[in-house]
């Protein structure tokens, strides 16, 4: 059984909804936790979501969404995730109310923090039991790094991949018997797209992004410098199939695939600032294990999400259309030519993601994605992606 941890939506009807689904699906995946937080203004908890991105809710209505969730066997893990804690005297003359904070999660039956800050750890694992789970904002990407963290705090029990790891097929794989080796468990992120003409965005505006967001701005203050950063990443995006396609993005028709090449059990599904609706769909589709719409439609419009948005859900469906890549042909078998991580060239019958299972060796950042034709491609060159760019864009139909 495939786990995933969801996005929590403060509505009322989403816990009984996603048990439904989770009951309606349950040979493949389940929904076994759910994520969020209050909001910052509230707890003095550092997340990476800006207050305005966040429904208010109360302490009391906090552990009524909680308990309702463990009717359903669903855990909820509070994100503590910002990485910008401020200056270290006044976190100190704060740090009586974090601490009552904490253990007050603690006390209505929070199961799991995730923290991207490593004093965050530290203050947590010595006042409260409650397990850690480190989140993808830390870019944890070295085998070295798990025994390190094990020796910081005993509590520490899940490591959220980084993001631009995710299809290094070879390397997840050790990288997950290596977190079995310290009682921990890997998860990776399955549905976030955050890539710039191709590239990760980790070098380039993805750590100010974070930052930002922590500063808890007004909404009117996010906007200023044509919307940093989002007015520069969502715009690069808008035509451009080639980042849809080598955002390390794990569709659910892949899903299953995936847990067997790797024998990672835990997903993290993005859509905590979604509308309900989009949540929903979601679940469906990655419970289900299948998706044969627009890859953009597993994304789209969580991008800059706010609360406004969800007055316009049935707008941003219709966006969805701008990159015409179909997840039903990215999961269709194609003769293809590919280049391998000997640097030869082989021909065969395979689906996207095929490329990446069948040649654990091929670390895809290694290389620049080019659109020329095999002869023309240099040592450190690759048009992998942009072949597939053509099969499975719905215009060249």
């Amino acid at each position: 059984m495939i786990n995933l941890m969801f996005g929590m939506i403060f509505d009322k009807e989403y816990p009984s909804k996603i048990d439904e689904l989770n009951n309606r699906y349950n040979d493949k995946c389940r929904i076994t936790e759910t994520y969020s937080s209050m909001r910052y203004g509230d707890t003095k908890l550092p997340t990476a979501r800006p207050d305005f991105r966040l429904k208010q809710i109360t302490w009391d209505e906090l552990e009524w969404y909680i308990k309702e969730l463990n009717k359903y066997n669903i855990e909820f893990n509070y994100t503590m995730n910002g990485v910008d804690i401020g200056d270290l005297k006044t976190f100190d003359n704060n740090l009586p109310d974090f601490i009552n904070s904490v253990k007050r999660l603690e006390s209505i039956g929070v199961k799991r923090f995730t923290i991207a800050h490593p004093l965050i750890v530290e203050i947590a694992t010595k006042h409260t039991n409650v397990p850690i789970e480190l989140s993808t904002i830390m870019h944890i990407d070295s085998l070295q790094i798990i025994k390190v963290w094990r020796d910081i705090s005993k509590n520490i029990d899940k490591i959220c991949l980084n993001l631009y790891k995710n299809r290094d097929i070879g390397f997840v794989k050790r990288m997950n018997e290596v977190c079995d080796k310290y009682n921990m468990k890997l998860e990776v992120m399955a549905n976030e797209f955050c890539n710039i003409s191709g590239a990760p965005c980790e070098g380039i505006y993805r750590d100010s992004c974070y930052l930002l967001h922590c500063k808890n701005q007004e909404e009117n203050d996010a906007k200023k410098f044509g919307n940093y950063p989002w007015g520069r990443c969502i715009v690069s995006r808008g035509y451009d199939s080639v980042a849809w396609l080598n955002a390390k993005t794990i569709p659910p028709n892949d899903i299953i695939k995936y847990k067997q090449n790797t024998n990672v059990n835990n997903f993290k599904i993005t859509c905590r600032t979604a509308p309900m609706e989009f949540a929903l769909f979601l679940a469906e589709n990655y419970l289900s294990c299948k998706y044969d719409g627009l890859l953009a439609g597993l994304w789209l419009h969580l991008q800059g999400s706010t609360i406004a948005s969800r007055k316009n859900f049935e707008r941003l469906q219709k966006m969805y259309d701008v990159v015409p890549i179909s997840c039903q042909k990215m999961s269709e078998l194609n003769e293809i030519i590919y280049k391998n991580s000997n640097g030869e060239f082989v021909k065969e019958k395979m689906t996207f993601f095929d490329r990446y299972f069948n040649d654990q060796a091929y670390v895809c950042d290694e290389y620049e994605d080019v659109d020329k034709k095999d002869e023309d491609l240099r040592e450190w060159e690759d048009n992998y992606v942009y072949k597939w760019s053509k099969i499975a864009n719905l215009m060249n139909d």
